[in-house]
């Protein structure tokens, strides 16, 4: 019996010896870890005054994809450190990412010593959340092909792990859009749960090394003091889940700490896996369909899409604030906010014009505004285009007006348009300037589509039996028209004659709703925003691109990152929007 006892003993007092060492001389490096598509990587630290190690597993998509960029995941391991868990915690993501379980994403591992508890220690000597936080997130956006977003980043952790990610996540809900909390702790305010009882030694060197022997400091930085802090920065912002084995003395306080969640009405799940103790892969293996659901929910489309887009969009989400670029997988490759965003254009030179309620910005990818025009405090804006001039027409709502502002910023032309809506915020819809020079107006309130000569004068009216939300004068002389409450896109020769037609239940098991932008494009196809708020908001599909003969050819439905969509452009075939080339 003496071999084993002296082996359990080993096993006991190894976290604690490797504590020791530790708080000696904190190292902020480790051994590199050899294992598949796992790489080992350094940077210098301003807040340690250290270099500073961590590992990354990238799959490999990564490699033949070199345009693509990813979605993270920030692992934080438990007590006694990390080498061991990052071969198999790989392996594990990277065959769930081969079978399509989850969206392929980058796996980073940071080094979080023997018991950092991943916050900043009281003496400083370990300032480990300021490492994590403001130096390894931004240097791996820096370094790795990320989707440098909250929505894209989450962080997940396991026992000491669990903990860290319940601080870090809900401390910096601007950095993490999800949290994965697993068999955290100590999730208690005293320290003085199971584990902690049943290893008094080790409660009082963490105590000690970490928190400086102050129980108030503990208690001022703890996940249940952070989430009383952050209510009203993560209520209905992030994703939280809490897990535990039924076997795992931590699941009383995992519990303990859900309730209190629950009374702060932070939206989270709890769940209890049986047959399962403290260990980390067979409690993520356990959770089966449930695990592979919340990290797709939280970092990539909750299912994935019958038929795959097929295209790069520029699109606006009008209910989410932003303008964005979209990859034809499905990535949201850039982001700009913007105020209820409807109208948008990629211009030849790279840069995004996108109206807004207060006006019309110009941005670069870089996120520099190189135009604005700010409309009358009383205007509401809900379309622009850029002309071959460089300068660019508005339609204000509530002013009876189109205005072209030129490169200044300065209106240089004002064309009064004769309206009597209703109510004035549905004044203007889709506003174009055609090849001829005149513009085409939707009347959205009044039902009808007017036609105005370059100088402001009316030439037609177009009556139609629904409000116009969308229009496109095609090379042809044809009108393509969407109409909200008949929930149809249309098509008028010159005669005005309809040619073409979708109805609102001309797509098998999509129903129209609100149909909005639309461009057609160079092989006839039609592509259109199904705008879906009004009480659709994440029940339908908000972008389709359509054959001629109304066969669905790719449908967007990623209700997790997006909620209203209704403009959009196909922006992977180059095109000037100044030479007509786009016809949206």
């Amino acid at each position: 019996m003496k071999p084993t006892f002296t082996l359990i003993a080993a096993l006991l007092l190894a976290p604690l010896a490797a504590l020791a060492q530790e708080r000696q001389t904190p190292s902020w490096t480790t051994s590199p870890v050899r294992a598949p598509r796992v790489e080992f990587r350094t940077f210098p630290s301003q807040a340690a005054k250290a270099t500073v190690s961590f590992h990354v597993f990238t799959p490999e998509i990564y490699d033949r994809e070199k345009e693509k960029r990813f979605p993270v995941l920030y692992w934080l391991h438990g007590s006694g450190g990390g080498e061991k868990g990052v071969t198999p915690l790989s392996a594990f993501f990277d065959r769930a990412i081969r079978e399509g379980k989850i969206p392929p994403m980058l796996v980073v591992f940071p080094h979080g010593m023997a018991a950092s508890m991943w916050c900043d220690s009281k003496d400083g000597a370990v300032p480990m959340e300021t490492v994590v936080t403001r130096e390894l997130v931004p240097h791996i956006d820096a370094t790795f092909r990320t989707l440098a977003t909250r929505e894209a980043r989450m962080i997940e952790g396991f026992s000491m792990g669990g903990y860290g990610a319940a601080r870090l996540g809900l401390k910096y809900p601007q950095l993490f859009g999800a949290v994965s909390i697993l068999a955290g702790g100590p999730l208690d305010l005293d320290f003085a749960g199971p584990r902690a009882a049943g290893n008094p030694a080790e409660r009082e060197r963490i105590l000690n090394s970490t928190f400086g022997g102050d129980l108030d400091y503990y208690r001022a930085i703890h996940p249940i003091t952070v989430a009383e802090q952050q209510v009203d920065a993560v209520r209905g912002k992030i994703r939280v889940r809490i897990v535990a084995g039924a076997r795992d003395n931590t699941g009383p306080l995992n519990r303990t700490y859900s309730d209190h969640l629950k009374k702060l009405n932070i939206a989270h799940t709890f769940t209890i896996v049986p047959r399962v103790g403290h260990e980390t892969l067979p409690l993520l293996t356990a959770l089966g369909e449930e695990n592979w659901q919340f990290y797709r929910s939280s970092l990539g489309s909750s299912s994935p899409p019958a038929t795959p887009i097929s295209h790069r969009l520029l699109v606006t989400d009008y209910g989410a604030n932003r303008v964005c670029i979209v990859s034809a997988s499905g990535e949201i490759e850039w982001e700009y906010p913007a105020t209820t965003p409807q109208d948008c254009w990629l211009l030849a030179n790279g840069n995004v014009l996108f109206s807004q309620s207060t006006g019309a910005v110009e941005v670069t990818r870089e996120k520099k505004v190189v135009w604005q025009y700010i409309a009358p405090p009383q205007a509401k804006v809900h379309s622009c285009q850029p002309l071959p001039d460089g300068s660019v027409l508005v339609a204000e709502c509530f002013m009876s007006r189109l205005v072209i502002v030129g490169r200044d910023g300065r209106v240089a032309k004002v064309l009064p348009v004769k309206s009597t809506p209703k109510v004035m915020s549905h004044q203007f819809r889709g506003v174009r300037c055609s090849a001829d020079g005149h513009f085409w107006i939707c009347l959205m309130d009044e039902k009808k589509v007017v036609e105005l000569d370059a100088e402001g004068a009316q030439l037609r009216e177009i009556p139609l039996d629904g409000h116009p939300g969308g229009l496109v004068k095609l090379p042809n002389g044809h009108l393509l028209i969407s109409v909200w409450d008949k929930t149809e896109i249309i098509e008028l020769d010159a005669n005005l004659k309809p040619v073409w037609r979708i109805g609102e239940n001309e797509l098998p098991g999509n129903p129209l709703r609100i149909p909005m932008g639309i461009h057609r494009l160079a092989n006839g196809n039609t592509v259109f925003g199904n705008y879906i708020g009004h009480g659709f908001t994440g029940k339908q599909p908000m972008l389709f691109e359509v054959t001629p003969d109304k066969k669905v050819v790719w449908e967007f439905a990623d209700h997790t990152r997006f909620k209203t969509v209704c403009q959009v452009q196909i922006i992977d075939t180059p095109a000037d929007p100044l030479k007509g080339e786009v016809l949206r």
